[in-house]
């Protein structure tokens, strides 16, 4: 308890109260001025796409031409015509049987039989006159595909695949590689009579065919 007699004690002073702000001044914001963001601005539509092009007309198709008139077949692109060994050009055995007979056997024969029977000098000049009867028929076997038993029978001789001519040197060969048609009893030289490309042996080694003169392969 305080002493009556002292004087009283201030009062202890209190913190100032902070006066509210007037209304208005720092209250919400005005509508309008702070409130939602207003929607994007809407765009227009994206243009149309380009116009289709139709394709181009294909182009015209080339002019006909006229057939080539009767008796006139169109020039092969190898200057030599259908292959050679196409069934119907190809020689029969008894053609090229008589061209072989003219070209080899028979001159052979002859001057055989004038060796031993009438005079063995002039048989053997003749036989050696047959030699260059063998080399005279190759050279013209290779250069125009015709000996002259071949050129008698109708028969030429020329390449298996374009019917074209096997050149000299060919010829001369192939007239040797006849011995291979020899060596087994001769059935090389028969062999044509049921082969489907009617060749003998000589002919598949060497590559050629003998054909008929009339047919386009021996033109």
């Amino acid at each position: 308890m305080s002493d009556p007699t002292l004087p009283p004690e201030p009062p202890e002073a209190q913190p100032p109260v902070p006066t509210p702000p007037p209304a208005g001044d720092y209250g919400a914001a005005p509508a309008g001025d702070y409130g939602a963001p207003p929607p994007p601005p809407a765009y227009a539509p994206p243009p149309p796409p380009p116009p289709t092009y139709a394709a181009p007309p294909p182009p015209p198709a080339p002019p006909a031409y006229a057939p080539p008139p009767p008796g006139y077949a169109a020039a092969p692109a190898d200057g030599y015509g259908p292959p050679a060994n196409v069934p119907g050009n190809l020689a029969e055995w008894p053609a090229r049987a008589i061209g072989g007979l003219i070209d080899y056997f028979g001159p052979a024969f002859v001057f055989l039989f004038i060796e031993f029977f009438i005079s063995f000098t002039l048989g053997l000049l003749l036989s050696l006159l047959n030699i260059g009867w063998y080399f005279y028929n190759k050279y013209l076997e290779g250069t125009t595909g015709q000996s002259t038993g071949k050129k008698i029978a109708g028969t030429k001789l020329v390449r298996a695949q374009d019917g074209g001519l096997v050149g000299t040197g060919n010829a001369i060969i192939r007239g040797f590689v006849h011995i291979v048609d020899a060596i087994p009893c001769y059935v090389g030289f028969l062999w044509p009579l049921w082969d489907a490309q009617k060749q003998t042996f000589a002919d598949k080694i060497m590559g050629t065919v003998v054909v008929k003169r009339s047919s386009k392969a021996a033109r």
